[in-house]
């Protein structure tokens, strides 16, 4: 159950991030503590990710 959810929570916030993230394959990947992050925060800490990523 919280795996799914996790999994549900991180599909909604990369579909928003979609049209600023650069070609590529990108693997997303996080712990059952993402499951009791309040959504808003969860959605910063994997944009900041993405920008580590992506300015590289």
């Amino acid at each position: 159950m919280v795996r799914n959810r996790i999994r549900r929570r991180l599909r909604a916030i990369v579909r928003d991030a979609l049209p600023g993230m650069a070609p590529g394959a990108y693997l997303f990947g996080a712990g059952p503590e993402a499951a009791t992050l309040p959504y808003e925060e969860l959605r910063t800490t994997v944009n900041q990710a993405l920008r580590a990523v992506t300015s590289r």
